[in-house]
């Protein structure tokens, strides 16, 4: 199974920022069994939504020439529960970059409030032919707000 736990991207700034968009939904496969008469969306993957954008906010920062793997967390907080319906915004900055990886923080939000925070995620590169022109397109696809590579047989793929 592969979760993406972001929507979309609606603002990017190379090097910088990163916003991404979750809508919370009651059908998302983690809530089944998950507090059945309070469902709540797990606090790892609220921190898994932050490591996601930051990512692909990684990937973008480096023209999609390498593919981004998350090394380390140095903090995380989640301050408030995300319930189904909630709209969360993943805020991340890039605070610094080098030759050996980038270091992003994140701000998760619903509304005005903030459900979780995280600091000094870590991450480094990986190349392989190929990867550049497919993570561009999936990339764009996601600033534009359309999911349907998801469709794709190389996502169904178990």
């Amino acid at each position: 199974m592969r979760f993406y736990l972001f929507d979309r991207i609606v603002e990017f700034e190379k090097e910088k920022r990163c916003v991404g968009v979750k809508s919370v939904s009651l059908t998302e496969d983690f809530f089944i069994n998950h507090y059945k008469r309070k469902p709540v969306m797990p606090e790892c993957l609220v921190m898994e939504s932050i490591a996601q954008v930051g990512g692909w906010a990684v990937s973008a920062s480096a023209e999609f020439a390498e593919l981004s793997i998350l090394s380390s967390v140095a903090k995380f907080k989640s301050h408030h529960p995300v319930y189904p319906g909630d709209q969360l915004r993943l805020e991340i900055e890039i605070t610094s970059a080098g030759d050996s990886g980038r270091q992003i923080s994140g701000v998760v939000k619903n509304g005005d409030i903030v459900v979780a925070e995280a600091e000094g995620l870590t991450y480094c590169g990986y190349k392989y032919d190929g990867y550049s022109a497919e993570l561009e397109k999936e990339f764009n696809m996601y600033r534009a707000g359309d999911a349907s590579f998801l469709d794709n047989a190389w996502y169904k793929a178990v």
